[in-house]
């Protein structure tokens, strides 16, 4: 670990002590203010209570905190938390705290804690605050990251569409505090690990992601990285994304792991039902003006229906029709409200062209489809045309994050992780969306659906959802 980030990790203590501290402070300041006091309607502060003691008591309670923080491994510096897994794990530590301040000062009635608004204010603001702060020093260090302070040299080593993926968020997003100094094929360090030497020794080398496809090599270049006290980490393979998700038990004292299930299930299925319907009834009632404004368009340019209706295969094997708004000019459209044909019939019979055959065969999509029409080609690119899904979401066939909804000719290509597939509803984004979309393979989207399916939670929903807006931006892997 680099001392840059040893140094940012222990100015987050200070950072927490002072942000919890000011958050007192400023609850004793309200709490003592006649005009904020009457304004909502509580006389100023009538006990005895003065300043210093206050601070006192104050600053030890800050303290205590800043132990509570680091029990829950809110300073590991390996734990990076960031954005709303920050705001979530700030919002916990504080609140336990805060739980534990309310039942002393319920049972002793002492100052300073005898005020339940200063105690409910501090909570507050101490959230804010320490947030805020964290958030500050964060801002700091990705700053003088764009100086080289502090980043760490990466190589990456693999060879299939996750590789891209990763090299290029290593190049473009500065943020993340890495120079890629290497790219590897697996092949060529199957013989000798002389490249990854090379790398050390001429560029240095501070971290290896490794794809992995060879677990022998995986092995090797374990060990590579500890003897030079390099970190590795890897994306896991099919199997490993599986193997990921383990609970050991013993049994007759010999350990067992076992491969647990998703967490949706039961109330993990609920709540996400739940939140699907809060979320797409407003997505619904916010979006119908813009949908009336695409249906004109549509109409007055290509004479036909609004929506395309195709038929997807969702939980449990249930097909169902995925609505969209239509993209393709209408003589080139499938289903049975159009021509009745196939595409590949459409491709053969009106363009003549086997290698967009091929091309639709094996990505059941076409990266310049002629049979678009010019509204259609706006739409794709900025995934309007999907809106429509969220009556999907809202009838209950589809949810808002999952797996992508497939046809029955893409089941080949998930091979014997179908089953794992129809374990939950299909989603409008998803994980592989955000990573890529249409430029990432069927294994690598089998990869992050299994690892979403496994290691599902509510907070991870959300972060796939925001994580959406930027990647529709930038319109990478849309067409």
């Amino acid at each position: 670990m680099k001392k840059s980030e040893l140094i940012f990790g222990i100015m987050r203590i200070p950072g927490d002590f002072l942000a919890i501290l000011a958050g007192f402070l400023f609850a004793f300041w309200l709490r003592n203010a006649e005009a904020f006091s009457s304004t909502i309607g509580i006389t100023p502060l009538k006990l005895n209570l003065q300043f210093i003691p206050f601070l006192k008591s104050a600053a030890l309670i800050s303290l205590i905190w800043i132990a509570a923080f680091l029990l829950l491994g809110l300073y590991n510096p390996k734990v990076k938390k960031r954005g709303l897994d920050l705001l979530w794990w700030v919002f916990i530590s504080i609140s336990l705290g805060a739980m534990a301040l309310f039942t002393i000062s319920f049972l002793l009635k002492e100052e300073p804690l005898s005020s339940r608004f200063i105690l409910i204010f501090a909570w507050v603001f101490s959230i804010a605050f320490v947030f805020l702060t964290r958030y500050f020093i964060l801002y700091f260090q990705r700053f003088v990251y764009k100086y080289g302070i502090g980043v760490y040299r990466l190589a990456i080593v693999g060879q299939n569409g996750i590789l891209d993926v990763l090299k290029n968020e290593a190049q473009e997003n500065k943020n993340l505090g890495y120079i890629l100094v290497g790219n590897l094929k697996e092949e060529d360090l199957k013989e000798s690990l002389a490249g990854l030497g090379e790398i050390k020794s001429k560029k240095g080398l501070d971290e290896i992601i490794h794809i992995v496809s060879d677990e022998k090599l995986a092995s090797k270049i374990i060990d590579f990285c500890e003897e030079n006290r390099v970190r590795y980490r890897f994306v896991p393979n099919t199997f490993q994304s599986h193997s990921i998700n383990l609970e050991a038990t013993e049994i007759a004292n010999i350990p067992v792991l076992e491969v647990k299930k998703t967490p949706l299930d039961g109330w993990g299925r609920i709540t996400k039902r739940l939140f699907d319907l809060a979320v797409s009834f407003l997505l619904l009632l916010l979006l119908l003006p813009l949908f009336l404004v695409i249906a004109i368009t549509i109409k007055l340019t290509d004479r036909g229906p609004v929506f395309y209706k195709h038929k997807r295969i969702g939980r449990d094997k249930k097909e169902f029709y995925v609505f969209k708004f239509r993209s393709m000019k209408a003589k080139y459209s499938t289903g049975e409200e159009f021509s009745g044909k196939s595409d590949e019939e459409i491709l053969t019979t009106e363009f003549g062209d086997t290698k967009l055959v091929e091309e639709f065969k094996k990505n059941q999509k076409l990266k310049n489809d002629p049979r678009v029409s010019t509204v259609g080609k706006f739409l794709r690119k900025t995934s309007i045309d999907e809106l429509p899904q969220l009556f999907n979401v809202f009838q209950g066939n589809m949810s808002l994050v999952g797996p992508r909804p497939v046809v029955e000719d893409e089941l080949e290509k998930y091979g014997d992780h179908q089953y794992h597939l129809f374990e939950i509803k299909p989603g409008i984004t998803g994980m592989w969306q955000t990573s890529g979309r249409s430029e990432v393979s069927y294994e690598d989207r089998i990869r992050m659906d299994l690892f979403y399916i496994e290691n599902w939670s509510l907070l991870l929903d959300i972060k796939i959802i925001l994580k959406t807006i930027p990647a529709i931006l930038r319109k990478r892997g849309a067409y």
